[in-house]
């Protein structure tokens, strides 16, 4: 896939997939999975569009990261694997994670309200995993999400709430 430079440097797919219309009726699940299976990355979704719990299903479901570091659960700053690997490149663990997801060509979306992390998060072009590396931390992969039990009544119930407060 094509990339394209944004204004601050940072290179996107030149080519997404758009979920504005499409029905929250099992159709946006499908069909984002669909384009997930074609090898695309760039996925634009809003809370605006009522599927992006849909969006999200896939995404999980395809075993693609939704969040670059989870929100930093189950310790995975702390984690054994990621910070061997970092040692050995003078890296931390969530710049061994960002390295990871880039050289399989996922975008990643970090959030810090701190400028060190920022610099930190940015600074991992000047590295490479080996296939060893990928291989061990290919083995941290889980097929359930580290954010929310998808099946549990009481997320349905949070986000059914938020729609009904974001209605006009």
């Amino acid at each position: 896939m094509t990339n394209i430079k944004l204004n601050d440097g940072v290179e996107i797919p030149v080519y997404g997939f758009g979920t504005f219309m499409i029905p929250a009726d099992g159709s946006t699940k499908k069909a984002v999975k669909e384009a997930l299976d074609s090898g695309i990355r760039h996925i634009d979704s809003a809370v605006a569009y009522f599927n992006e719990q849909e969006v999200g299903q896939a995404i999980h479901e395809s075993n693609i990261p939704w969040a670059p570091f989870a929100e930093g659960k189950n310790g995975i700053f702390e984690n054994e694997i990621l910070s061997v690997i970092g040692k050995k490149y003078g890296k931390s663990p969530a710049q061994v994670i960002l390295r990871w997801l880039y050289e399989r060509g996922i975008v990643s979306l970090v959030k810090s309200v701190k400028k060190d992390r920022m610099k930190q998060n940015i600074d991992i072009f000047n590295f490479s995993l080996t296939s060893e590396d990928k291989e061990q931390i290919g083995t941290l992969q889980t097929s359930g999400s580290q954010f929310f039990d998808h099946d549990d009544p009481k997320t349905v119930d949070f986000f059914e709430k938020l729609v009904k407060e974001r209605e006009i």
